[in-house]
């Protein structure tokens, strides 16, 4: 999957999710303090959310952020660059569950392969 593709895909969980909750984007847009535009550009990935963005998608629509995260199967190769960063502080600071954090832990370790 390439960066482009991955981002796509990312943009359509987000959707999904949204709907499910039955969030408009532009109630999502002032929650995250972006312009509704903002948040439909994410959604056709043409804008590239940071992790603390989803991280906050994620706890307005409550649900574990990894479900916005596309699956990228094993077979597949993609470069994945991230900073390097305390997952406890960043969990203390966010208020993630347990869950939340272990999730997370286990996506990072998933890049760093």
């Amino acid at each position: 999957m390439n960066e482009d593709k991955f981002y796509e895909e990312l943009g359509q969980l987000i959707i999904k999710e949204r709907l499910n909750a039955g969030v408009k984007q532009e109630d999502l847009a002032n929650f995250l303090e972006l312009s509704r535009a903002s948040v439909v550009n994410i959604e056709k990935g043409r804008q590239r959310p940071s992790t603390f963005l989803l991280i906050n998608i994620a706890k307005y629509l409550k649900i574990d952020f990894t479900k916005l995260i596309p699956q990228v199967s094993s077979k597949e190769t993609a470069a994945v660059s991230f900073t390097v960063f305390k997952v406890d502080e960043i969990a203390q600071k966010w208020d993630l569950n347990t869950n939340s954090k272990n999730s997370f832990e286990g996506f990072l370790d998933l890049i760093k392969k």
